[in-house]
């Protein structure tokens, strides 16, 4: 995460997440936020600015990390059953799979007993142990500090799983 909400590229070539905004590629070879428009991964290693489409939001990013096609991706969520309701945060490889789970109530345990079934906060991660590392942290924080990350990039408290 990156304190002064942009994206990044850092040494290890990893794409760094931040909550909201949507990315550009300008001619410094940086990414930064624009109101509206995605990146898009072309076959040559490149990051192509496209026009903006229905399907826009956070949960796209995946799709634009410039790491080889067979990398691995983790994503630490949050889940809700309602705007400042009770939260779920958990990690998987497959993000929409695992939601899926949660809203059909295929798995017992918190989230069935509790309803909670609104995805309103994720993260990717390209390294397993950073993923579990910032579940931990998240699973730490005051109440409010979730509700702030929450807000940050979903303010509308919407479910980003029909983003995916």
């Amino acid at each position: 995460f990156v304190p002064s909400g942009k994206l990044k590229f850092v040494p290890s070539g990893k794409l760094k997440f931040v909550p909201s905004g949507k990315l550009k590629f300008v001619p410094s070879g940086k990414l930064k936020f624009v109101p509206s428009g995605k990146l898009k991964f072309v076959p040559s290693g490149k990051l192509k600015f496209v026009t903006p489409s229905l399907r826009r939001g956070p949960c796209r990013l995946k799709h634009y990390a410039k790491t080889p096609l067979n990398t691995k991706m983790y994503y630490t969520y949050i889940l809700t059953n309602k705007p400042g309701g009770t939260f779920y945060v958990g990690i998987t490889s497959n993000l929409q799979k695992r939601i899926f789970e949660h809203k059909e109530e295929l798995v017992e345990g918190f989230t069935k007993k509790y309803g909670i079934k609104t995805l309103v906060y994720y993260e990717i991660h390209d390294d397993v142990r950073e993923a579990i590392s910032r579940e931990k942290l998240i699973k730490k924080w005051r109440r409010s500090m979730k509700i702030e990350t929450i807000r940050e990039m979903n303010p509308e408290w919407k479910d980003l799983y029909f983003e995916l």
